[in-house]
């Protein structure tokens, strides 16, 4: 799963096992518009 931020596109590894709530205070922490989720269904 990647990251993907709006001002100089960051990258940013995410382990499967990583919990939403923890993953969108990642997002909301590096200020990411946008989300990519790679090889994983979203739900």
């Amino acid at each position: 799963m990647l990251a993907c931020c709006k001002l100089g596109i960051t990258y940013v590894s995410i382990e499967p096992s990583t919990p939403s709530k923890r993953l969108i205070a990642v997002l909301e922490q590096l200020g990411c518009n946008h989300l990519l989720l790679l090889g994983q269904p979203t739900d």
